[in-house]
């Protein structure tokens, strides 16, 4: 077992993930094409953003957390993951229905991770204020789909 971990932590120093990181960026998915509308939030203007809201776009909010996860990758992979999934997902829906992602919300509750180092949490009061104030937010701008 622990060669084995040894194996998979080295194939990220050796180069076979260690651009784990920049693959999974937005930067690096596939971008939005005349047949793809745009859905990044933060690469939209205020006035694209009034259309979505006018449209009934779906408002998603991706949540990721900032965490340890061992010695072999970074501690923001769920929040790289999560912000990838969620603008992959809304390419793919936006062909058929009018969607935007906002930026992902880095931070969440991660008091068990604390212990380990590399681990930023929020208490729960914190973490629903947040969250709270984004949709009251994304309501008083008019997307009534979040």
């Amino acid at each position: 077992m622990v060669r084995q971990k040894d194996a998979l932590a080295a194939s990220f120093d050796e180069g076979g993930f260690s651009s784990f990181g920049d693959y999974l960026t937005p930067e690096r998915n596939v971008k939005a094409t005349s047949a793809v509308p745009e859905v990044a939030w933060r690469r939209l203007r205020a006035d694209q953003l009034r259309e979505r809201a006018e449209a009934n776009a779906i408002a998603i909010v991706p949540v990721g957390s900032l965490e340890q996860h061992g010695p072999h990758l970074p501690v923001e992979v769920d929040t790289l993951l999560v912000e990838t999934v969620a603008l992959e997902t809304a390419r793919r829906m936006a062909l058929r229905v009018s969607v935007v992602v906002l930026p992902c919300v880095w931070t969440g509750i991660s008091e068990h991770h604390m212990l380990f180092g590399g681990t930023v949490t929020l208490g729960f009061p914190t973490f629903l204020a947040l969250f709270s104030d984004i949709c009251h937010s994304l309501v008083r701008a008019g997307f009534k789909r979040t």
